[in-house]
């Protein structure tokens, strides 16, 4: 009991502590989009799905880095991952269209049109999509590093 005769909800304090408030549910996507190299993601991945190689490539940071942006993106529900062999494909997440955090990434991508960097990030996110099969098909890391074979003479 608390002051005069008032008693404290401990079920619906205790949901808070298990599980995410409704108000952390609303903040997250907001604060996973603070971010300006997120927001290059979410319009990279605006047109389709893409390698963690070819995110790589278009923010020009190393896999770990962009690993932790993406990770931040998928905990707050903006986007999804589907593993093909070792390759780690992404995309926004599709059931997020019809949401408030959906508007809020189609307008900062919208926002973004006649942005030079944007454009030009476009620009290569177009050209990475096009070579996206043959480039990770030929990569030993999954980011982007051609195979070097080496023709050896046999050995008598």
């Amino acid at each position: 009991m608390t002051g005069k005769g008032k008693f404290v909800n401990i079920s619906m304090f205790g949901e808070m502590i298990k599980g995410e408030s409704k108000m952390e549910k609303l903040l997250n996507p907001i604060k996973a989009l603070a971010d300006i190299q997120r927001i290059r993601i979410a319009q990279a991945l605006s047109e389709g799905e893409l390698c963690l190689c070819s995110l790589q490539e278009i923010l020009d940071l190393s896999p770990s880095t962009v690993s932790r942006h993406v990770s931040v993106m998928k905990h707050a529900g903006l986007v999804v991952s589907r593993s093909d062999g070792k390759w780690r494909y992404f995309s926004l997440a599709a059931d997020m269209e019809n949401t408030p955090v959906g508007g809020l990434v189609k307008w900062l991508v919208s926002n973004l049109e006649n942005d030079p960097e944007a454009m030009a990030q476009a620009e290569k996110v177009a050209l990475l999509r096009e070579q996206q099969h043959e480039k990770c098909s030929t990569s030993s890391e999954g980011y982007g590093k051609k195979v070097k074979t080496e023709k050896r003479s046999p050995v008598a």
